[in-house]
């Protein structure tokens, strides 16, 4: 392979101090991709490879350590034993999960409305997703947040009470600890 296009989160970028030109909107959210993406964007950061041999082989390593990452995340192997694990009780409470972005309802309401107790729903939750359900509720709230902070001018106290969250400084600090950043900085950045 000799191309491959990276998009690389703006907050993460400007937090590690990544050049200006690196910083464009992310299509991937993991932990795994981003460190090793870092490192070979440092690397790129200087690719004049006439001096040294190595350091063209030493790319080559890191773009495929990328590659390797991504085809362990991502790849057809990896999705088609998400999707025999995904069964449809577990369809059932992401598709409860899905109609209700805002919130509103706790572990019991969606194990209920997956026909299973609440223990299985975690362990359904785990082995598919990785995550508990409760979290991952709370990733699709920020997320659905983040779309709405991005095409819309709805003020930010009314995005916290719509999401369920007890006042506006909570929500901030919930989407800080998820982003890097306020939900006002992050406003300001995408527009």
């Amino acid at each position: 392979m000799r191309y491959a296009a990276l998009f690389v989160d703006t907050e993460e970028a400007a937090s590690t101090g990544l050049p200006a030109r690196w910083q464009v909107p992310t299509c991937i959210e993991d932990e795994w991709v981003w460190v090793e993406a870092q490192g070979l964007l440092r690397a790129c950061e200087s690719p004049d490879t006439s001096t040294s041999p190595f350091k063209a082989l030493y790319l080559e390593g890191r773009v495929l350590a990328l590659l390797a990452i991504l085809a362990d995340r991502f790849g057809l192997e990896s999705q088609d034993r998400r999707a025999k694990r995904t069964d449809r009780r577990l369809k059932r409470a992401l598709a409860f999960i899905h109609e209700r972005t805002a919130g509103g309802y706790g572990l019991p309401e969606l194990a209920n409305a997956a026909h299973i107790s609440q223990a299985q729903l975690v362990r359904l939750f785990k082995e598919a997703l990785g995550t508990t359900p409760m979290a991952y509720v709370a990733s699709q709230r920020l997320a659905t947040a983040r779309r709405l902070l991005m095409g819309t001018d709805i003020p930010i106290s009314e995005l916290a009470a719509r999401f369920g969250y007890a006042d506006q400084s909570h929500f901030t600090r919930q989407f800080r600890k998820a982003t890097g950043t306020t939900p006002a900085r992050f406003r300001k950045t995408v527009s």
